[in-house]
This record gives C-alpha cells, structure tokens and sequence, in this order.
C-alpha cells in the first residue's frame, strides 16, 4: 500500500500531459503511486500515459470511454490504494516537494486533509493565491467555497478513508464544480483540517483553452445548479445567505455569456434574487452588460442578449491577451 495516491484525469492533453507527469515523477517524496484516467481521448493522451507506465511500476493507466472529468476522478478513487489521496490535473504541474510538504504537514498535524497554497500563471503575470482565506475551522471553509470557490483537488492531500467512512463520491453528472462539490461534501462531516502556507501547485489559466473553466455551455450550467441545489437546503445559516446570493447571480450570468439560445429562461432561474439583481445592474454604467442582464430579468431576454453578446465582443477587441472578463 503506497502511502499517496496521485489520481490524473486526462483528456485531449497531448500538448502539456508531459509537463505535469514529469513534476510527478520528479517528486522527492518516494511512495506514492499514479492513476492516470485517460477519459476517451482522441489525440496521443493515452500513448503518453501508456508510455510513462511503461517506464516506472508506479503509474497505473485506466483506459475508458469519454464520461467526463467527475466519472473520471471517482474511476481514479476507486482504484486508489494509499492510505492519502490527490488529484493532478493534466495541464498544470507542481513543485517536487509537493507531496513531501503535504505528506509532513499531515502526518504531523494528525489531520484528515491540508491545504496548501498555489499560483495562478498568467500570459503576463504570476498570482499567488493562498489556498486557506479563513480559518481552517469546517464552517468557515464551507463559507469560503459557496463564496468564492476554492474547492480545487490539486492542493489538498485527503485521508482517503474520509471518503468511505462518510459516503462521499463524485457526482456523474457534474462536467464542472465536481472539486467544490467534493470538497464541500467533505466538509460538512467531522473531519480536520490544516493548512501549509506553501505555493506547491501551479495552476496554468491559459494554457488549456479548452478547459470546462473556460467553455460555458448547458452542462456547465447545470453543474453549477446542481451544487447550488444539493447545499443551499443544507448549509441555511445565516452566515451563507451572501454566498448563495452571488453563485445563484452567477448562474444567471452564465446563462448571458453561453453562445447560441440558452435553453433557460433567466428571470425564472432562482427568481428569489431578482429583485436585488436588478437594483444592481440599474447602479452600473448605461454601457454595461449589467444593463442588458436587467433587460433579460424583466422578461426581454432576446433583447438582452443580443446585446451582450455585441457589448461582449467589444470588449474582447479591446481587452489585453491572457486577461479573463467573466
């Protein structure tokens, strides 16, 4: 039983697989293992996994049909043996003390999960992003990723035990948000938490365009509002009321940026929040696409969209490479 397993779903990542297998296989820390799920990829993924298991016993590779990156993940977990468990993702990569750092951190604490920081790689910058905004008590964690995410895999090591003892799986259905899931899920049971102020990971914003973070479609959508609807009935403090508020206006957000006609009709997609949405896009500059969205909530979604979609591309003109406008 090796003491970390290092879990790798990949797909169509021919072009920077390599970068992030590498900074595995460099790592200082020894006994780990490496499953790499390559998820039905049409380009040379799955030679390249096939060939670093060629080349060290402790990469195992699982071909499969295309089901997504949640299904690929829990295929992963499920295969796991060690005693922790991490995530890679395929077009990013870590620094070799990675699961060294980790693996200290967590056996000295005597936690169920540490979290460590990272950075953001940008076309023209590099942002360090710590991976613990709050205190490391449950709630203020929860509070943390319904407000502004965080629930990224790649920065936290996880007793894997934690997911057998209390029933905590991917969701099949989600083609995004399955990490916040995941993690929130986590979280909402009696586990500790530890935090390692370390840059260790680094996560490429632009390098793979066409990532799920990056491609907004109805799955997306639905992602978002399946992990909206799973917690909102279960995390009802007070204290969340903020953090429901933005993710719901984020949904409704989305909907505006998706190309083509979007399925849903956005005033009547969480319309609890309309009111103050509203109020919001009336307070924002005549040329904003705010005001377009307010367009939208008061019953002319063609109008409103149509639009954005002309102000939005105006703005892609203008705004400087590698710069993401949500």
């Amino acid at each position: 039983m090796p003491q970390i397993s290092v879990i790798v779903p990949v797909y169509q990542a021919e072009k920077w697989l390599r970068r992030c297998l590498d900074s595995i296989v460099n790592q200082t820390f020894l006994d780990w293992e490496c499953i790499l799920v390559d998820d039905g990829s049409k380009d040379r993924s799955g030679a390249i996994c096939d060939e670093y298991a060629s080349r060290d016993s402790r990469f195992r590779v699982i071909h499969q049909a295309n089901q997504g990156v949640s299904v690929a993940r829990q295929v992963g977990l499920d295969a796991a043996k060690g005693v922790y468990v991490i995530h890679a993702d395929s077009d990013d990569w870590v620094e070799p003390d990675w699961l060294e750092k980790l693996h200290q951190k967590i056996t000295a604490d005597n936690v169920d999960m540490v979290i460590c920081d990272y950075e953001q790689i940008y076309v023209d910058r590099i942002k360090y992003v710590s991976g613990c905004v709050t205190s490391v008590d449950n709630t203020d964690l929860l509070m943390s990723l319904v407000r502004y995410w965080g629930g990224c895999l790649w920065n936290k090591l996880i007793r894997r035990e934690c997911f057998i003892r209390h029933h905590v799986t991917f969701h099949p259905e989600m083609w995004g948000f399955e990490d916040t899931y995941v993690i929130t899920k986590l979280l909402t049971n009696p586990i500790k938490v530890s935090h390692l102020p370390e840059a260790l990971c680094h996560y490429d914003i632009v390098m793979n365009k066409s990532s799920l973070t990056k491609l907004i479609s109805d799955k997306h959508v639905r992602s978002l509002m399946l992990y909206i609807n799973t917690f909102s009935p279960i995390l009802t403090d007070s204290r969340f009321d903020e953090g429901w508020y933005f993710r719901k206006k984020s949904v409704k957000m989305l909907m505006m940026r998706m190309e083509g006609n979007c399925r849903w009709s956005i005033k009547d997609v969480y319309p609890e929040i309309n009111e103050r949405l509203i109020e919001e896009c009336r307070r924002a500059r005549w040329w904003s696409r705010m005001r377009c969205v307010a367009l939208c909530l008061q019953g002319h979604q063609k109008t409103g969209r149509f639009l954005y979609r002309i102000l939005t591309k105006l703005i892609d003109c203008f705004k400087a490479p590698g710069t993401v406008v949500l």
